[in-house]
C-alpha cells in the first residue's frame, strides 16, 4: 500500500511541475526565456514535417497554412520577417496557392503584411498568442 501511495504521490508531483512550467509559459510566454522554449517546439515540429516529406509525397500531407504558421513563428522570435516568397518556400506550397493560403490566415487574424516591407508577412499579435499556447500545451 505505502509502495502505491509513493508512485501516486510521485505522479502528482510530476503533473503538479508540468502545470507550473506550462502556467510560467503562458502568464509570460513572450519572455526570451519562453520564446525559446517555445521556438524550440516549433522548429521541432517543422522539422518533423520535412522529416515527413523526405519519405512521402509531399503532396500527400497538405498543410500549407501550418507549416506557414510554424516558419513565421520561428522568424518572429529570431527577429526576422520572411518574404512572401520565403513564406511559400516554407510552407511548401507554390505562388499560385501561397495567396489564398495567406488570406486564409488574414481573414483568421493570424498574420499581416508587413507595414515595414511590402513583400513581407508576419504573425499578428494574436497569431503570436495562439501559436504561443498551443506550442505551450506541448509541454
Amino acid at each position: 500500500m505505502e509502495e502505491f501511495d509513493s508512485a501516486r504521490l510521485q505522479a502528482a508531483l510530476a503533473i503538479l511541475e508540468q502545470a507550473s512550467v506550462r502556467v510560467a509559459l503562458l502568464s509570460s510566454p513572450l519572455t526570451p526565456e519562453a520564446g525559446r522554449t517555445l521556438r524550440a517546439v516549433a522548429e521541432r515540429l517543422y522539422a518533423e514535417r520535412r522529416k515527413r516529406d523526405e519519405h512521402f509525397p509531399p503532396a500527400l500531407f497538405g498543410e500549407p497554412a501550418w507549416d506557414l504558421l510554424l516558419a513565421l513563428f520561428i522568424a518572429h522570435d529570431e527577429g526576422r520577417q520572411l518574404s512572401l516568397g520565403e513564406a511559400y518556400e516554407a510552407a511548401r506550397i507554390d505562388s499560385r496557392q501561397g495567396p489564398a493560403v495567406v488570406e486564409k490566415l488574414a481573414a483568421a487574424g493570424l498574420v499581416a503584411r508587413s507595414r515595414d516591407r511590402d513583400d513581407a508577412i508576419l504573425l499578428t499579435k494574436h497569431g503570436i498568442e495562439r501559436l504561443s499556447d498551443y506550442l505551450a500545451d506541448l509541454i
